[in-house]
């Protein structure tokens, strides 16, 4: 199947917007995708009639995507796209359709500039079969697999009888293990008999994290907060 994700470049959890320029290198925009030069932005637009997914232009400096190596078995490799846009993988150039091989358990880069839609990376013998105008394309496999490296919209919540002065914690578990240990951030939401200000993240892993706070009242209390975790590729 395909090893590239987001290839639709529908699934934008980060909430980026069309055309925001990046504070940082190698900042991740769209899922996956991240933008090489800072300052520079892609834009990204419904793909029309008979398209699926969304079109995006790249910036001169590239947008690209690491594809980890424990997608890749090895051997040979091909890409394909639709638009007039060019691919880098790992540095060099590539043709629509054209086999080159790719080292097993090795990450890859690919990079895109210009025009790019329903991105691909497949066995050669594969792409004969795919229809660039009717790709076969599962939205919600592909965001379990975006949601390996970047999750958001989640919630913490804590409700119960709580003593001031006293710790009380809310475990969140991911829908899907990440990567690696990400960096959670957490926004308030609201609260009841504690400060009105997000917790503490602790006991974190791959899999869950902890928010705690500390009462400031006696009686019944909750508290929750919106979350998001990180565990990207740098």
């Amino acid at each position: 199947g395909n090893i590239f994700a987001n290839g639709a470049f529908l699934i934008n959890q980060r909430v980026y917007v069309s055309g925001t320029a990046t504070v940082a290198a190698k900042q991740y925009t769209l899922d996956r995708i991240r933008v090489v030069v800072s300052g520079q932005s892609i834009t990204f637009s419904a793909g029309g009639a008979g398209i699926l997914g969304n079109i995006i232009v790249a910036p001169v400096g590239g947008a690209e995507q690491v594809i980890e190596g424990n997608r890749i078995s090895g051997g040979q490799y091909s890409c394909n796209w639709t638009g007039t846009g060019t691919v880098e993988v790992d540095g060099v150039a590539r043709a629509k359709g054209e086999a080159f091989d790719l080292v097993a358990g090795a990450n890859c880069t690919v990079r895109m500039y210009g025009q790019i839609g329903l991105m691909s990376m497949v066995r050669p013998e594969l792409q004969g079969t795919l229809s660039l105008n009717r790709f076969e394309y599962d939205f919600f496999s592909d965001l379990a697999l975006c949601r390996r490296y970047y999750e958001s919209n989640g919630w913490t919540e804590f409700s119960g009888n709580v003593t001031s002065g006293s710790a009380y914690y809310s475990r969140t578990t991911y829908s899907i293990r990440k990567r690696t240990t990400p960096t959670v951030v957490l926004t308030h939401v609201g609260a009841s008999g504690f400060p009105a200000a997000a917790g503490v993240v602790s006991n974190s892993d791959n899999h869950s994290f902890t928010e705690g706070r500390t009462a400031s009242g006696t009686g019944v209390g909750r508290f929750n907060s919106s979350w998001t975790a990180d565990a990207e590729i740098p």
